[in-house]
């Protein structure tokens, strides 16, 4: 009995031996199988459009001396364009039409800025504070005439300077002691005193 256990522990071992040498084998034949990285990086979502299809001009204050415009022109205003003055497109002049109405509301006060047929937007040097600005985009024709293609809004650049407006809520110092003194009370030195001749009234 004892030898019987023998051989069948033997047949056994030699079995285990067998089916691990197999296994090692055909795992070192199996290809290494690396874990897969996506190399694709996430779809950017564009939140603003690049274009919204509108013939438009926006101008904004960028400080007291200069104006940002930007603008989209759309294929169809440039078909009404080719339909009323035929090929002329090319041979027109892109320009900024800035109009400076701070003293009046006419139009006659403006300088043009001549602009490329790929630009979108444009910094605008008016050196003038505290002045009011609208812009017409056009191109100029060959004969001189200006075509309109859009208007802009109206903006006005601030003051480079102090303001004379006086805030109640933010007297200047001066105007505080002239306070004190209308009232007699230039002879008062201190906080402390000030509020002792407070609490004697």
């Amino acid at each position: 009995m004892a030898i019987f256990v023998i051989i069948v522990g033997s047949i056994l071992i030699t079995l285990l031996t067998i089916i691990t040498a197999l296994y090692l084998t055909n795992k070192r034949r199996l290809p290494q199988r690396k874990p897969t990285i996506s190399e694709k990086l996430p779809e950017e979502k564009n939140y603003f459009p690049e274009q919204y299809g509108k013939d438009q001009i926006v101008v904004m204050v960028r400080d007291p001396e200069w104006l940002h415009a930007y603008w989209e022109i759309t294929a169809t205003k440039q078909f009404e364009f080719a339909q009323q003055f035929g090929d002329l497109w090319e041979e027109s002049t892109p320009v900024l039409r800035v109009y400076d109405i701070t003293h009046s509301q006419g139009e006659n006060n403006y300088f043009d800025i001549p602009i490329n047929n790929h630009a979108n937007n444009w910094y605008i040097h008016v050196g003038k504070p505290n002045h009011t600005f609208f812009i017409d985009l056009g191109r100029i024709l060959p004969d001189g005439r200006f075509y309109k293609i859009a208007r802009s809004n109206y903006v006005t650049t601030p003051s480079n300077s102090i303001s004379q407006e006086i805030d109640p809520n933010w007297v200047p110092i001066e105007a505080i002691w002239k306070t004190y003194y209308s009232h007699g009370l230039e002879n008062i030195y201190s906080s402390l005193e000030l509020f002792g001749e407070r609490s004697d009234r």
